[in-house]
């Protein structure tokens, strides 16, 4: 699964619903362009102490709240 930033409209729209933690996550994804979850995780990984569980939950919260939007491809090899 990838992920990418939202259209400008609805990533303004989401900004003034989102926690400090889910702005952390956004700017990895902003700073990779589009990412997989694994690339986020790793990208992560030497910012913060979260386990890789939490920044899928805050992925997927992120595309709830219309912030990311993601794409699941076929199987990855």
């Amino acid at each position: 699964m990838s992920f990418e930033a939202a259209s400008k409209r609805n990533c303004a729209a989401a900004s003034q619903r989102i926690s400090d933690a889910e702005w952390t996550v956004m700017k990895a994804v902003w700073s990779l362009g589009t990412a997989t979850a694994r690339e986020v995780v790793e990208k992560l990984k030497g910012e913060t102490d979260w386990k890789p569980k939490t920044i899928h939950t805050f992925l997927a919260r992120l595309v709830q709240k219309d912030a990311l939007a993601s794409e699941k491809p076929g199987r990855e090899y």
